[in-house]
């Protein structure tokens, strides 16, 4: 269970008990390359179940996030923004429910008609949103694109916990945030990037931050992987963070 320590912590944490009919959670391996988030031991993974690491797509409590907690593990990602960071605990939201991203350009236009990139998001009950016709969930809020190699990707946002260095005090660094949820201190994050979910076989996920057009400011502005430094929930600094981590299913 994910104690939280302060306010920033409780923004991040996972979404809630198993729901009746969600399913089970899904346990995955979580390979951090070194970028400004970077791992604690160069090319290896962090495995759920091994060394106190819980690696999870939340599929019990119908939300789909994807969460890495170790807080109970000596293991821990590094930040590096002003300073350099530990981080225990990170949130991808809806990552599981993120369909097949194809990788050629005639199935990307097919993708992008698709009605999970083409149908309005379903307002949550319980993180349970409704789905579409052809089996695809109703919860894509910011957006399906074709990088410049012709590979499909959704939009998501992330949380994470970070621990100053020499301190105990909780911080939190955000990329955007979901509004079918509700969103959390939804105007602070302005400006930052969302994540790119890429999904390309049924066991494999890839997440780096988004660089395009400033959706939420509503301009053609380009940003890079810019995202916010939250102390107690306010803006305490903006930093360019890129990240690349992939995922994959366990047995």
């Amino acid at each position: 269970m994910l104690i939280c320590f302060a306010f920033t912590l409780c923004m991040f944490a996972q979404k809630g008990k198993p729901t009746a009919g969600c399913g089970a959670d899904v346990r995955v391996q979580v390979l951090v390359e070194s970028f400004a988030i970077a791992p604690d031991m160069l090319n290896t993974w962090y495995v759920n179940g091994q060394e106190n690491v819980a690696a999870i797509f939340q599929v019990g409590n119908c939300s789909h996030d994807f969460t890495m907690n170790l807080n109970t593990s000596n293991r821990f990602f590094k930040v590096n923004l002003d300073s350099v960071y530990t981080g225990k605990f990170f949130n991808f939201d809806r990552v599981n429910s993120v369909p097949i991203t194809p990788a050629d350009p005639i199935s990307n236009d097919a993708f992008l008609a698709s009605q999970f990139c083409t149908a309005a998001p379903q307002p949550l009950g319980g993180f349970n949103v409704g789905l579409n016709p052809d089996g695809t969930y109703r919860d894509n809020y910011a957006g399906c694109g074709v990088d410049e190699n012709g590979q499909a990707f959704v939009r998501r946002n992330v949380g994470m916990q970070l621990v100053p260095p020499g301190k105990r005090d909780q911080l939190g660094f955000r990329f955007q945030y979901s509004p079918i949820d509700g969103g959390v201190n939804a105007a602070t994050t302005d400006g930052t990037a969302f994540i790119r979910v890429y999904h390309p076989t049924p066991n494999s996920w890839i997440l780096i931050p988004d660089n395009e057009s400033n959706r939420t400011l509503s301009t053609s502005e380009t940003i890079g992987p810019i995202g916010v430094r939250l102390l107690n929930g306010t803006d305490s600094g903006r930093f360019a963070a890129p990240f690349r981590i992939v995922v994959e299913r366990l047995p």
